[in-house]
């Protein structure tokens, strides 16, 4: 399999920029060894930021966001290249998904792979989702096969994101989902504090656990299972946001009770999937890793040893494994596992665009 320099993207549903990661990948005796050559974080220009939050979009608005959020990754692209000096052989673009909605066979992740290709020169892999939703799968998560591979020395792997998804093993098999909305919810909060998120969860820490709020959020139906199953930003705004917003409490107990909230949710996963001990341990990235005050609370109200990684590893996790999702894909090996996503077979997904050079 040969090794070249392959470029992942990532706009998370936090919608706080664009991650760029430029990788290599070399798979020595069944085991992969990766190196993180280059990355870039570019915050999201207003207009696509302001576009992208719209709760509704006719076709043509759709049509002309996919094409303008690809042109303007392009130019992230092209000046990141330039302005390093780098030798790029492969795009692998998550894109930005606009909605998710499995049950209904739809799922769309903006960001046209072939105008990337065409501005950039560079063949493009993007659109993984959708190959997994017609399968009969949720189309997410898509990053355990990399934190199988790429990051072998976990039992599990909690990526604390605009959601929180955790991959682990139960059962004898290799399982994911999302378990609750995370950053999504606390950086809405935070922005009627009139910040942009909650520096190391002081807010959230200043704040108290009001538990009428919490009992509600905890009543919602998206908690009470724990198949293959994933989250969108339309059923936050939908189902939790709203819930957040009738509440009565102040801002800062909001924000706490959320955060339990979210731990609550996720030690129940820990206990249910029996890593809730101190011989397991889990690697945790996303944003949320630097909300210090939920990673405490995470660490004092479960077992499992919480391993905090290299600021850069928190940071470009995300865009490095769509980078080993996209290297796969054009190597023509499985990159999709059904045993995550719930599809009725394990597959190599993602759209692959040629320059028009």
């Amino acid at each position: 399999m040969p090794s070249f320099q392959c470029l992942g993207l990532m706009s998370g549903s936090s919608c706080d920029g664009l991650d760029m990661a430029l990788c290599s990948f070399v798979q020595d005796q069944q085991k992969w060894r990766f190196q993180l050559l280059d990355t870039e974080t570019v915050a999201l220009n207003p207009d696509i930021h302001n576009r992208i939050q719209k709760e509704q979009y006719s076709p043509a608005e759709l049509d002309q966001l996919d094409n303008d959020f690809a042109d303007w990754c392009a130019e992230q692209i092209n000046d990141f290249k330039a302005k390093k000096e780098l030798s790029i052989d492969l795009i692998c673009s998550h894109g930005h998904t606009i909605y998710h909605q499995p049950e209904k066979k739809l799922t769309l992740q903006i960001g046209s792979g072939k105008v990337i290709a065409n501005k950039t020169g560079i063949k493009t892999v993007s659109d993984f989702r959708t190959q997994d939703v017609n399968l009969g799968g949720q189309g997410a998560p898509l990053v355990p096969i990399g934190d199988l591979h790429l990051f072998p020395n976990n039992d599990a792997w909690l990526n604390l994101g605009g959601i929180a998804n955790i991959t682990t093993h139960y059962d004898h098999k290799l399982i994911a989902f999302d378990v609750s909305p995370c950053n999504m919810v606390l950086n809405y909060i935070a922005h009627k504090l009139s910040t942009d998120y909650d520096a190391e969860g002081a807010f959230a820490k200043a704040g108290t656990v009001d538990h009428k709020l919490l009992s509600e959020l905890s009543s919602l139906d998206y908690f009470k299972f724990r198949t293959s199953k994933s989250l969108g930003r339309e059923w936050v705004y939908e189902h939790y946001i709203p819930i957040v917003e009738r509440s009565a409490a102040d801002l800062k107990d909001k924000m706490a009770t959320v955060v339990r909230h979210i731990t609550n949710e996720l030690v129940n996963v820990f206990q249910e999937c029996n890593i809730d001990s101190s011989s397991k341990k889990i690697l945790l990235s996303g944003g949320g890793t630097f909300n210090r005050f939920l990673v405490d609370q995470l660490r004092s109200r479960s077992k499992i040893q919480v391993v905090v990684p290299d600021p850069i590893i928190i940071n470009f996790k995300e865009a490095l494994i769509f980078a080993f999702l996209g290297f796969l894909r054009v190597n023509d090996q499985i990159n999709v596992l059904s045993s995550v996503t719930g599809a009725n077979m394990d597959h190599c997904a993602g759209k692959i665009d040629d320059a028009n050079v």
